[in-house]
């Protein structure tokens, strides 16, 4: 697809590897400047974030859970972080 520069264009593609690829195979000058507008959908967070209710430090947390994964082994349950 030959781009026509005088006029704006709507390009749709992905990203993948943090490089923009579109869908289409299209023709641009070399070194033309592009503006990206990322849909809000794919700026919004999957919902887990914010939800953990836990404000114990990490060291303790994390004490734990392997506490809870060796409980009868012969096993050292302070682990330091």
């Amino acid at each position: 697809m030959d781009i026509n520069t005088t006029q704006d264009v709507s390009i749709s593609g992905y990203v993948r590897n943090n490089v923009v690829i579109f869908d289409d195979k299209i023709k641009l000058p070399e070194g033309i400047k592009v503006n990206v507008i990322v849909p809000r959908q794919a700026t919004s967070s999957s919902g887990l974030c914010g939800i953990w209710k836990d404000d114990r430090p990490a060291a303790e947390i994390v004490n734990d859970i392997m506490a809870s994964r060796t409980m009868g082994r012969n096993y050292n349950d302070n682990i330091s972080i």
